[in-house]
């Protein structure tokens, strides 16, 4: 749980202004920066901004493998760069005792990465050996379909029916009883399916395992879906991170899950000293950090090569990585960081590893416009 002093007094940030501007009291008190000239406060927007961007970019991601059933496109080494990097991160944030709010949402991108790397485990092993095997069955009335006319075979949908932004669903299994001599074979066939839950492609009774074809309205739901709800958690995100950086001194005091604490300090953006070990540690995973989100989009954009598609991806998700990298760049840019020792140690491997990706992201965006997943 998170725990604050009992100090109400406001910090101040020394000097008291730069440049004719004084600093502006709230951001100081909030979130533990000193904001001066009209420059610091376009550094300090563009970092919000980034910070909920990165918060919701995974979003897209794991509804639209809730949805389809399968992590199908997804590549393995993606979600694992990934989540190596963010580990990096909040240990090098961490040990080097940095903002709150850094702390905050290096956690929270760890939570989501976690949540990925459960999805593909589940939908990528678990969830089609058990549905394989008979045990995992939808609710009836997400699940059949009858196909073809008044005693036509009745369909039985194992997964979900909702489908990418190509129109086509892949990766659902179905089975169709009504075949005398229980009959069955596998084929890779397509079951094209009206919008009143009627279609055809089954022939003589027999039971197909193949894939279903729905109208492009249930993948414009789907993707409308997905973007109100990216909506609503951008809004909780930016409400959390407000919340979370309470007045006063109490604002560099969050405690999170009684593990990772920053210290009450007088001056808003006041640091305590850490060991020369942990800043050492710290600038370390910060490297780290660097290279593994450097590196993490290649996997993905080979495997997109691999199968000259980028079915089962949501591009929201590299959008918002795009939106994110891009804010986080300016932030830094607009303040004008001093090129110093600290720079190379901590700075510079996060904008390394936040601009050095988009030629990575505009790939796989050039990807999507030629294998025809725009």
């Amino acid at each position: 749980m998170w725990t604050h002093s009992n100090s109400t007094l406001p910090c101040v940030c020394d000097p008291t202004s730069v440049d004719g501007h004084r600093y502006v009291q709230w951001m100081g008190t909030y979130f533990s920066d000193c904001v001066y000239t009209p420059t610091d406060k376009v550094s300090f927007y563009s970092g919000l901004i980034s910070i909920v961007a990165y918060c919701v970019a995974l979003v897209p991601q794991l509804i639209k493998n809730y949805q389809r059933k399968t992590i199908d496109g997804l590549s393995a080494g993606l979600v694992l760069l990934w989540t190596f990097g963010d580990l990096c991160n909040l240990l090098g944030s961490t040990l080097t005792n940095q903002l709150p709010t850094q702390q905050l949402t290096a956690t929270f991108f760890l939570l989501t990465d976690l949540a990925l790397a459960l999805q593909y485990l589940w939908y990528g092993f678990l969830y089609r050996r058990l549905r394989r095997a008979g045990y995992l069955l939808l609710p009836t009335s997400e699940s059949q379909a009858t196909l073809g006319s008044a005693g036509s075979p009745a369909v039985s949908f194992y997964g979900s029916t909702t489908v990418g932004g190509d129109g086509r669903h892949a990766g659902s299994a179905l089975s169709v009883a009504g075949r005398d001599d229980g009959e069955e074979v596998d084929v890779d066939a397509d079951v094209d399916v009206d919008a009143d839950g009627r279609g055809t492609g089954v022939d003589d009774g027999k039971v197909v395992r193949g894939k279903t074809t729905l109208s492009r309205s249930g993948s414009a739901a789907a993707s409308s879906g997905s973007t109100i709800t990216v909506t609503a958690v951008a809004v909780a995100v930016a409400g959390l991170v407000a919340a979370s950086a309470t007045p006063g001194a109490q604002a560099r005091n969050l405690q999170i899950f009684e593990l990772v604490q920053v210290q009450v300090a007088s001056l808003c953006n006041a640091r305590l000293p850490v060991a020369e070990w942990q800043e050492a540690f710290g600038s370390v995973m910060a490297w780290c950090c660097g290279f593994l989100y450097f590196t993490s989009r290649i996997p993905q954009v080979y495997e997109n090569y691999k199968r000259q598609s980028v079915k089962g991806l949501s591009l929201l998700l590299f959008l918002m990585t795009i939106v994110g990298n891009v804010s986080y760049a300016g932030s830094v840019i607009f303040r004008f960081p001093p090129i110093d020792g600290h720079f190379y140690a901590s700075t510079l491997p996060y904008l390394i590893g936040s601009v050095g990706v988009f030629a990575f992201d505009a790939t796989i965006f050039v990807q999507a416009a030629i294998y025809g997943g725009l």
